[in-house]
This record gives structure tokens, C-alpha cells and sequence, in this order.
């Protein structure tokens, strides 16, 4: 078994100490309390009929590493170049949070510059907005990432 990401672990503590009765409530997550890993940090929304992903806030490092401001933008408006495969695995990783009301502490293979993939750690953590699973927070760990292994960055496209 690999060891947890730091940072990743340092949220999954605080949750867990939020969640002693279950998925916590969005009102019991306090930033404040986590301070030093918001850079590394996302508020996702959840919206059904159709399933899709709010960005309802992303952290300083969220937005270097992947090359754009994703608050506010949903998941399928964003691309990577050959890089479907992993946003289609990370819209499911977020379904299956909601769906099964499980946090979710794992790894994602990202193209990079290279040709190859970079893996980025995270953690994904349900919230509770008036007792049902409405949002997640997510946390990505990139401090093993370097200039040279540094994943595609996503982009908008254009539409036409």
C-alpha cells in the first residue's frame, strides 16, 4: 500500500473528524480550518438530471497546474489534449462519491508534455447541503510534479 499525500491526508483528518455521524454537513466545513491546503483545493456542485460538475471554487495551485481558472466552469465545458479518458474517469470518481456516499483518496494518470502521464494524487470527500450529498470537497497533491513531468494544462474549447 502507498503512502497518503500529506496534504491529502491533513484534509481527510479534518473530514473524518467532521464526518463521526456520517457525510458532514456543507455548514460544519470551515475553511479556515484548512487553510494552508486551499491552493490545492476545489468546492465541487453537484447538479442531477443531467449529472454534471460545478467548479464552485478552485485554489491558487488548482488553477497554475491545470492552466486555467476552472470557479465557476463545469467539468465538461474543460479539455485536455489526449486526455479524455481522464476526465471521463474523474466525472465518474465524482458520481460514485455521491452515489455511494464514500470519500475517495487515489491517484489519477494525467498526459503530460513528455508523451507520458504524470500521476496526481487527490482526495475527494462528500458534503451534505439540507441532508443529501450536494458538493465535494476535492484536494490534489502536485508536489511531485517538476517542470519537466507537468501534466497538459486544460483548456476551453472553442466551439464552434
Amino acid at each position: 500500500m502507498t503512502q497518503m499525500a500529506p496534504k491529502i491526508g491533513e484534509l481527510y483528518a479534518y473530514w473524518l473528524g467532521l464526518a463521526q455521524a456520517g457525510i458532514p454537513e456543507r455548514a460544519a466545513f470551515d475553511p479556515d480550518a484548512v487553510k494552508s491546503l486551499l491552493p490545492n483545493m476545489m468546492m465541487v456542485e453537484i447538479e442531477d438530471e443531467p449529472f454534471r460538475i460545478r467548479f464552485r471554487l478552485s485554489g491558487s495551485k488548482v488553477d497554475e497546474v491545470t492552466g486555467v481558472s476552472i470557479t465557476g466552469r463545469y467539468l465538461d465545458e474543460l479539455a485536455i489534449e489526449q486526455g479524455a479518458a481522464q476526465f471521463a474517469q474523474l466525472h465518474a470518481l465524482y458520481a460514485a462519491c455521491q452515489r455511494q456516499g464514500r470519500h475517495y483518496i487515489g491517484a489519477l494518470d494525467w498526459p503530460n508534455r513528455q508523451g507520458q502521464t504524470t500521476r496526481v494524487s487527490l482526495g475527494i470527500f462528500p458534503l451534505k447541503v439540507d441532508g443529501m450529498i450536494r458538493q465535494l470537497v476535492v484536494i490534489e497533491d502536485y508536489d511531485e510534479i517538476t517542470e519537466d513531468n507537468a501534466p497538459l494544462q486544460w483548456y476551453v474549447p472553442d466551439i464552434v
